[in-house]
């Protein structure tokens, strides 16, 4: 059965089940004339709208599918994240419930019924009054039925820049859900935003490093420069070289102006900079692959010389 608080802003709602009906002394008589006759309709199973109109808003459509379902029903994938205030699938107005797999309810139109293992107390919570997956289950979830991969890498981040999550609750969630389609890249963009690639360009610019041999790159290093505590996108402290990840706004004629000022600054502090973007890693790899392999050679030389020394974090000892 539904929960009171459930029951309460349904019946609010215009929304009621035939047995609640019941109980408020409404016979199954007069609740099947009233549909008969047109007042009342059924737009669930069991499920009563106590009004002509044959229109639900998202509202009245997400507590009829917890009016039908049973208890352990939780508002989820699509419908949880936008509880949640996340980014839901565009074009999806389909209304998404998860129930435990004990429960085989009918297929209705513009219903989808996820149906688990079970469903964990650690996955439940409330929002807006209503029954949802929690935050954490929630991005899971919507991962595994994104279609793009930018999007499904795009959601990891935006949690993690937001801090909203952490690392361990998500791999917590991950560890509960062993039948994942993207599973194995779940876990990469999980190690790559708790890293400190906050954004879908820092972690593709951190995977392409990785991919291309060189060095894993520390992510959002913190350095003194000018006086201030900046944070390096990615960096490689032995060599002291930053790589920056540059998104579309680095093309306005201000920030670049902040970019030049911001190397000059890095390079008085004997780091050298490299501005990566998609555009570039996508358009010419080989040619970049070849400047950042001799910049490197470049540095290790200076290194050998005792003229570099590796940069440490600032505050650490």
């Amino acid at each position: 059965m539904p929960s009171t608080s459930v029951t309460t802003a349904a019946r609010n709602a215009g929304l009621a089940t035939v047995r609640d009906l019941g109980a408020s002394g409404v016979s199954r008589r007069a609740v099947a004339m009233r549909l008969r006759t047109g007042v009342w309709w059924q737009p669930l199973p069991r499920v009563v709208a106590l009004a002509a109109s044959r229109s639900l808003t998202t509202e009245q459509r997400r507590l009829a599918a917890l009016l039908w379902l049973p208890g352990c029903a939780l508002l989820s994938h699509g419908d949880a994240a936008d509880l949640w205030e996340l980014r839901r699938p565009a074009g999806d107005d389909t209304v998404h419930v998860t129930v435990d797999r004990r429960h085989t309810p009918r297929r209705q139109p513009a219903y989808y019924v996820h149906r688990v293992e079970s469903v964990s107390e650690a996955d439940r919570a409330v929002r807006a009054g209503l029954p949802v997956t929690a935050l954490d289950r929630t991005v899971v979830d919507l991962h595994d039925v994104l279609t793009s991969a930018a999007d499904r890498r795009a959601l990891v981040a935006h949690v993690f820049q937001t801090r909203r999550t952490t690392a361990a609750r998500l791999l917590g969630v991950v560890a509960r859900v062993p039948k994942l389609h993207h599973r194995d890249e779940l876990l990469q963009s999980i190690e790559l935003a708790s890293g400190g690639a906050h954004s879908v360009g820092e972690a593709e610019a951190v995977e392409w490093l990785v991919s291309a041999g060189f060095p894993a790159p520390e992510r959002q290093f913190p350095v003194f420069v000018g006086g201030r505590l900046r944070y390096l996108d990615t960096a490689d402290p032995v060599l002291r070289i930053a790589y920056e990840v540059d998104g579309l706004h680095h093309g306005d004629l201000a920030q670049r102006d902040a970019d030049n000022d911001r190397d000059l600054a890095l390079a008085a502090e004997g780091w050298e900079t490299v501005r990566l973007t998609t555009f570039r890693i996508r358009r010419d790899p080989e040619q970049l692959h070849r400047a950042i392999r001799l910049l490197r050679a470049q540095r290790q030389r200076l290194a050998d010389a005792g003229l570099l020394v590796p940069a440490h974090r600032a505050g650490a000892a």
